[in-house]
């Protein structure tokens, strides 16, 4: 069920924006809605691994760090990925 459009664009213009174009709200609409789906992804498989099938306030809390940290390290390894790849451009293959 997505997000209405009406609060996100609410969200935009407390943020100081005058004018929101539709593309604009449905963009932030979008990815808000992939952050909220993994931390709601986080917080039951804490639930879950605690033995419980209700999803407490805590672990809501506390899946954040942990879905922020997964980006991180993809980041990284992209970085590194594309590092490597630019260095085996530069660097000549070895003759055998």
């Amino acid at each position: 069920m997505p997000i209405a459009l009406a609060p996100v664009d609410r969200i935009l213009r407390k943020a100081g924006a005058e004018r929101v174009s539709k593309d604009a709200a449905l963009e932030l609409r979008d990815i808000v809605e992939n952050f909220a789906h993994r931390i709601a992804t986080e917080a039951v498989r804490r639930s879950s691994e605690s033995g419980r099938k209700t999803v407490f306030k805590e672990d809501v809390l506390q899946a954040p760090a942990s879905v922020v940290g997964r980006v991180k390290e993809n980041i990284l390894i992209d970085v590194e990925t594309e590092i490597l790849r630019e260095l085996e451009d530069l660097i000549p293959p070895r003759e055998r």
